[in-house]
């Protein structure tokens, strides 16, 4: 996984669609290059003035918490509007969160998530509703949907057409919609500190099998993958683990990613947060986090230029690198 992540979406439970208006700053983005929160940091965060039930509120304040035990952040509930996040239930727009660090650009007249389709009158959450707010909260944190990352080249290929013509009866999304928040891959430099590709993870979509070349859709997700809580702890590490999620040490995130030899005890011997997500950062582009990418998969034509033609945009291979990129694809 990358510093973010998703699931099937209907009409009733538009979980990652965003509305064709969201300003550019509310895009998401495997850990986005750049929007780590600092180690400690207090994280202040609201509702939107008059948003949301007292029954709403308290599903995502519970459903938060159980997210950040696996940090080191401090989670410092605010007045109405005040937060660095602030989260709205307007059914309006499909649920979606700013990334990372991006919330503080947003103006403090805006919220920075939405949270649609939480029911309003009890406080037991459904799967769904887990599912959105989990998923959230993951890119709140920095995560990115796993499904736009470059390795999910190698497990599977879109049927490009029929994606496009999905998502636009279902949910009414014009095509630049699509290529936003399921079909464009970030370019490897607008991502840092990921682990090998993870279908489990929260922030990976669900998607039917006829939208994928192999014919074999997606996983549902419903939770928090153990990768996805490893990364978490990789690069928010708390030496010592939260009391209620105590098995979860820096140790055991290592062996959940797969960190091998001599990298693995380093990252174990770190007494600092900062080193323990340095290092975790250095062994992600590392020949060893390689290896997990090595194995040979589905190749298309399209989706290799896309690669490509993402890298030179965001000028971070150049025009060379991304010339090789496409003739390995080929």
């Amino acid at each position: 996984m990358c510093l973010t992540h998703a699931h099937f979406i209907t009409r009733d439970h538009a979980l990652e669609a965003l509305a064709t208006s969201i300003p550019s700053w509310l895009l998401l983005g495997a850990l986005q290059t750049g929007t780590l929160w600092d180690h400690h940091e207090q994280i202040e965060i609201s509702f939107m003035s008059g948003s949301g039930t007292r029954h709403q509120r308290r599903k995502v304040k519970r459903i938060f918490q159980e997210i950040f035990r696996f940090t080191n952040l401090t989670l410092l509930w605010v007045n109405d509007g005040d937060g660095h996040v602030r989260i709205a239930f307007d059914d309006g727009f499909a649920s979606q969160s700013t990334v990372g660090t991006k919330c503080l650009w947003v103006p403090k007249n805006h919220w920075t998530m939405n949270l649609q389709s939480i029911r309003p009158n009890d406080d037991c959450p459904s799967h769904m509703e887990e599912q959105t707010i989990k998923h959230e909260c993951m890119h709140l944190l920095a995560f990115v949907h796993e499904h736009q990352v470059p390795e999910r080249l190698k497990h599977y290929l879109f049927n490009q057409s029929k994606v496009d013509k999905y998502y636009k009866r279902q949910l009414g999304m014009s095509e630049e919609d699509i290529k936003t928040n399921i079909t464009n891959l970030w370019p490897p430099g607008k991502l840092e500190n990921h682990s090998p590709f993870d279908p489990k993870s929260i922030t990976q979509y669900q998607f039917p099998g006829h939208l994928i070349q192999n014919g074999r859709g997606t996983p549902r997700n419903t939770e928090l993958s153990p990768t996805d809580k490893a990364v978490l702890v990789l690069n928010y590490a708390r030496l010592a683990p939260d009391p209620l999620v105590s098995g979860w040490t820096v140790a055991y995130a290592a062996d959940v990613i797969g960190i091998k030899n001599g990298w693995r005890e380093k990252i174990i011997a770190a007494t600092h947060p900062h080193d323990v997500r340095r290092l975790y950062s250095e062994w992600s582009a590392s020949p060893q986090a390689s290896a997990f990418s090595t194995r040979k998969g589905p190749r298309g034509l399209g989706e290799a230029v896309q690669v490509a033609v993402n890298c030179i945009l965001f000028g971070t291979l150049g025009l060379l690198a991304a010339f090789k990129l496409l003739r390995s694809l080929l």
